[in-house]
């Protein structure tokens, strides 16, 4: 299935990113979180867009942008570009979902 192998590959990416942090908490904390991703009925709804395959290239995009940072060696511009993709996850989850 594309979308699970999505979802696997967007866990991976994130699980990546922790190790790379070496700082132990994140390893352990990303690991505690179940990949919420293709799990249920998550409304795609995000930053104005109603489409799910262009919700999907955002996030491909932010991961990039991350990605070459951390290439980069750019420590703080990969470290906001991380604060605001987690923020933008915390809000599509957290705060357009009906509960």
């Amino acid at each position: 299935d594309e979308f699970q192998l999505g979802s696997d590959m967007n866990f991976t990416f994130h699980r990546l990113i922790a190790r790379a942090t070496q700082n132990q908490f994140f390893v352990v904390t990303l690991n505690a979180i179940p990949n919420i991703v293709g799990l249920g009925p998550i409304e795609v709804r995000f930053s104005g867009l109603e489409d799910a395959a262009a919700r999907g290239r955002n996030i491909i995009e932010e991961h990039r942008q991350i990605f070459d940072a951390i290439r980069g060696g750019d420590g703080h511009r990969a470290r906001m570009l991380v604060e605001n993709h987690i923020d933008s996850a915390r809000q599509y989850v957290f705060e357009r979902q009906r509960i």
